[in-house]
């Protein structure tokens, strides 16, 4: 994380970057009824594989006391290409927190 300069006493902007591994796995069921298929049938496909993973985030940081904050950050999330399937992941998510200082 990068906290920017306080842009006024009740605001704390920040970013942020990061670099990884990530193991990504899905497993996908199909169930077909009697009418389609004669019989009850079942598909079932499970695929896992590692890659790189990347995040960025933004956000800020709202002071409540001397050692207790607030905040609020949008984060996304992505993937190379997973394997050989020609997946790729992307996910965007908002958070928001507390923050207490020890010390």
């Amino acid at each position: 994380y990068y906290n920017f300069y306080q842009i006024s006493e009740h605001f704390i902007p920040y970013i942020g970057a990061g670099l990884g591994y990530s193991y990504v796995s899905n497993r996908i069921v199909t169930i077909a009824p009697p009418q389609f298929t004669g019989q009850n049938s079942r598909f079932s496909y499970s695929n896992g594989d590692s890659t790189l993973a990347y995040q960025a985030i933004v956000g800020g940081t709202i002071p409540i006391t001397s050692r207790l904050a607030g905040t609020i950050d949008y984060r996304y999330l992505g993937t190379t290409e997973v394997g050989k399937s020609e997946q790729y992941f992307h996910i965007h998510t908002f958070n928001f927190g507390l923050r207490y200082r020890l010390t």
